[in-house]
């Protein structure tokens, strides 16, 4: 086995090589952020704009200086590791209030000030010193080419915003948003992905990062902003979860399983009130284009680290963003959890580019051995200290991912023993360290769980039919249009999938093609050992996609290389396709996963005047009806029992009925059900005697009982 490097020229890698002015402005700002959050919230100053002031003090302290000291010769690294270290300082900052029944989002800010001060003096001093290049003579048409770019962006911006206040969502139905979508939208995506095209081909790093940004925002937010509610109604039941601990400053038990991972919601709980919110629903709009922006620089160091080539990587980012169909960028832990998952994963990956790699010879069976022995060397011009404090940086993450997320984990873990086993990384016993994290509070921190589900995790070992089954074959099911957006889904993840594999094929001189393998292939152990139901199907994919769209990009290599005005009509084209692609696979469900802002409204007075104990019913699920007085008012399930929903409904004599549009059309929808069942049920239950309406909007019914309730204790 001889040592050689992994690539020709470790030492000039194709990193932004920073000058440092950016760095020392960004410790200037995360300074002045950390010395102005800590005096609003402990003064409680009504500041206009406070809630972005906690948010990026969120992302940046002490993340900012932390990964200046560690990476700040690479600005792409610190860029992609600093919000993940400031969110897991949170999480695990704040879970120890918990746990310690010390509960002070105060002194959770302070303390995280008092660490980005400790850490801003040195970081100032890591930062680069390379002098500034010598100016140059203007370039006309570089300056005119910005104009435009600019321009367009701007114009595509003003398209979006147009078509998110002409949308009528009341349109979509079973084919989903694309029944709905007004010209605009459509005008302003592939306005944007043509700029992304040209500035592959003739643009900087700035212009290719505000397209991936406009990107996400544009296909993640477009039916929030214009329902003026948030999508996937589980991201109020984690309001509601982040709302009981902000309340008691305690994790509640025997409530929900998903208080077993509480990382994200103490974190969120801590968010809630820097921002000096009464809840953290405000933040649910915009959440999924601010976390899916944080996923671009991770997702570009794997991609730089893969293909050596900052406009493939650029392309894996913009693929990564038109891939993302399974909206799990909602508010929830596995939203945080990917984040961690993808800066782990990219710091590895960043090292290993870098590194010296020994090479190995001999016949098969040699060459394996030899392979699995292996372990690369520093970083090129990285000191042993440097590299163990990188090594605990890793620790801190993969800590707070374990207690924030029960599946991510397990990917992660099977994710970093198969790169060991491939000898590209140094770090080959931080997946048993990871491990024994895992198990450490699975026994010991989620204990609320397993000690009632324990014959759950048994019985569903194993269950690999039942899985791809619930996650495949059951969803594709019901009106015949909604089957086909259904199997659309499921072909656009096959495409990316075949395309990851051409790429795979071609990326043989770039990366280990073992290495970026075993990152595609390690969500799969899910499957196997979760008993998680067909969602863990799309987590698969999820946790796959960010190396299937990097190894997508280099199969379009010959487009992205090419300077010539076919090449970059091509990649606009092709873009443009998967931007419109992913606005139809992701908004198949939008008749029915939307959350209108009435909707909203009404739970929250529903829930704001209902008596301690009352039982709020919707017909089916609802999450907005758990937005908070979580342990006071009580949403019972209803889908177990013998008879018909609207039986079991009378059974139970409810305090309130909630009956809801959006729950309506997914009746009609995927089981059939008449297009006017709901309005049938509340005129049944005004019959009965027993039930009024006391609200009524265009999206939502409330009926109440005719005796009204008395706060009772709780059941």
């Amino acid at each position: 086995m001889t040592t050689q490097t992994l690539h020709p020229t470790p030492t000039t890698i194709v990193d932004e090589t920073p000058d440092g002015r950016v760095e020392r402005g960004a410790l200037v700002a995360t300074a002045a952020l950390a010395l102005i959050v800590p005096i609003l919230v402990w003064w409680r100053i009504p500041l206009p704009g406070r809630e972005v002031l906690a948010v990026l003090f969120a992302l940046t302290s002490p993340g900012v200086p932390v990964a200046i000291l560690l990476f700040g010769r690479s600005r792409p690294m610190w860029v992609a590791a600093a919000p993940a270290l400031s969110v897991a300082a949170i999480v695990l900052l704040t879970l120890t209030q918990t746990l310690t029944v010390t509960w002070s989002p105060s002194v959770a800010a302070s303390l995280l000030a008092v660490a980005t001060a400790a850490t801003t003096v040195p970081a100032w001093g890591a930062c680069p010193t390379r002098p500034r290049p010598s100016r140059t003579p203007v370039d006309r048409a570089a300056v005119v080419f910005a104009l435009l770019r600019c321009s367009a962006l701007a114009g595509a911006t003003v398209m979006w915003i147009w078509a998110v206040r002409v949308v009528d969502l009341d349109a979509a139905g079973a084919l989903g948003l694309i029944q709905a979508l007004p010209w605009q939208y459509v005008v302003a995506v592939l306005v944007v992905l043509a700029v992304a095209a040209g500035a592959l081909h003739r643009g900087g790093t700035a212009t290719l990062a505000v397209c991936a940004v406009l990107t996400i925002t544009m296909t993640t937010t477009f039916v929030s902003f214009a329902d003026g509610g948030a999508v996937v109604g589980t991201g109020y039941v984690h309001v509601g979860f982040a709302d009981a601990i902000a309340r008691s400053g305690v994790l509640l038990t025997a409530t929900d399983a998903r208080f077993s991972w509480p990382g994200f919601f103490t974190a969120a709980a801590a968010l809630t009130g820097w921002a000096g919110l009464d809840d953290a629903a405000p933040l649910l709009l915009a959440y999924p284009a601010v976390l899916g922006s944080l996923y671009i620089a991770p997702v570009y160091v794997i991609g730089l680290a893969v293909t050596r080539d900052r406009r493939l990587a650029w392309t894996g980012v913009l693929l990564f963003a038109c891939g993302n169909w399974v909206q799990q960028d909602y508010f929830s832990p596995q939203s945080v959890a990917l984040l961690f998952f993808l800066v782990v994963l990219a710091v590895l990956f960043w090292q290993t580019s870098h590194a010296p790699v020994p090479r190995v010879t001999g016949g098969p069976l040699a060459r394996m051995w030899a392979t699995v022995r292996r372990t690369p060397g520093r970083p090129v011009g990285m000191s042993a200290g440097r590299v163990v404090a990188i090594e605990v940086t890793l620790l801190v993450l993969t800590t707070a991912l374990v207690v924030t997320h029960q599946l991510t984990p397990v990917a992660l873990i099977v994710a970093l023993a198969l790169l060991a086993l491939t000898g590209t990384i140094r770090s080959r016993t931080l997946w048993f360290a990871v491990g024994v994290l895992f198990a450490a509070w699975f026994a010991f921190g989620a204990t609320d769980w397993w000690t009632g589900h324990l014959s759950v995790l048994i019985n569903g070992f194993g269950q690999v039919e039942q899985a791809v089954s619930s996650g495949v074959t059951e969803r594709v099911r019901g009106d015949g249009s909604y089957q086909a957006m259904q199997r659309l889904r499921i072909g656009w993840s096959a495409l990316f999938t075949l395309a990851g594999f051409v790429g795979w094929l071609a990326s043989r001189r770039l990366f280990p093609m073992s290495a970026t393998a075993a990152v595609v292939a390690a969500p799969g152990v899910l499957v196997v050992a979760q008993p998680y139901g067909g969602e863990v199907v799309l987590r698969v994919f999820l946790y796959a996609l960010p190396l299937l769209a990097v190894l997508a990009a280099v199969a379009l290599g010959v487009l992205v290389r090419s300077r010539r005005w076919w090449a970059t009509a091509g990649l606009a084209v092709g873009l443009g396709l998967a931007g419109l692609g992913l606005t139809a696979v992701r908004g198949a469900n939008t008749a029915f996963e939307r959350n209108p802002a009435d909707v909203v409204a009404t739970a929250s007075r529903v829930l704001d005047s209902a008596p301690t104990g009352s039982t709020i019913w919707p017909l089916f699920t609802d999450g907005t009806l758990r937005a908070t007085r979580v342990g006071e008012v009580w949403p019972v399930d209803i889908t177990a029992g013998e008879g018909t929903a609207f039986q079991r409904l009378l059974r139970a004599e409810p305090d309130y009925v909630v009956l809801t549009q959006p729950r309506q059309r997914y009746e009609h929808i995927v089981n059939g059900a008449l297009p006017t069942w709901f309005d049938t049920v509340a005129r049944q239950l005004v019959t009965t005697g027993r039930y009024r309406v006391i609200e009524r909007s265009d999206h939502v019914t409330v009926l109440a009982r005719t005796d009204p309730p008395t706060e009772r204790r709780p059941r």
